[in-house]
């Protein structure tokens, strides 16, 4: 199944047996996720389509046998404006000081909102340090102001 916009829609073609799930897994993770999912039933990692994609991944263990979901993360940064966020959130990227947290649930775009505020920071901002603390590493973000 493949969800976009948050509507499930089949995909043509045969289901995937339990050998072509974990053999799909095996070919994107490494060896220690693998020996993750068995030990804790799971693993979430990065994953890189060469440049043409990069994918938020999710390997369980369910019923004997592996599953897999993986979330498109954006190749173009979005800006605060697009994503919705109000301008008072703006306002906290030009404090001297400071901690922000992004709390909620699976999926409501706490990445995709911090990305969008560390580009700010990173395009705007002289001699700002930007440290983030993320796992598994989605967004890759480029020094900006050297």
């Amino acid at each position: 199944m493949i969800r976009v916009h948050g509507i499930l829609h089949r995909v043509e073609g045969p289901p995937l047996r339990p050998e072509d799930t974990e053999e799909l897994m095996r070919s994107i993770t490494s060896e220690e996720n693998i020996q993750s999912t068995r030990e804790r039933g799971g693993a979430d990692f990065g994953f890189a389509f060469g440049e043409l994609a990069r994918f938020r991944t999710s390997v369980f263990k369910e019923k004997g046998n592996f599953g897999l979901v993986m979330r498109q993360i954006p190749s173009k940064m979005l800006t605060m404006e697009q994503i919705g966020l109000p301008p008072s959130a703006k306002e906290l990227l030009y404090k001297p000081r400071g901690l922000v947290l992004v709390t909620g649930p699976t999926g409501c775009g706490k990445t995709t909102s911090l990305a969008s505020m560390i580009n700010i920071i990173n395009e705007e901002r002289e001699e700002a340090h930007i440290i983030t603390i993320e796992d598994p590493i989605e967004y890759y973000h480029k020094h900006k102001r050297r």
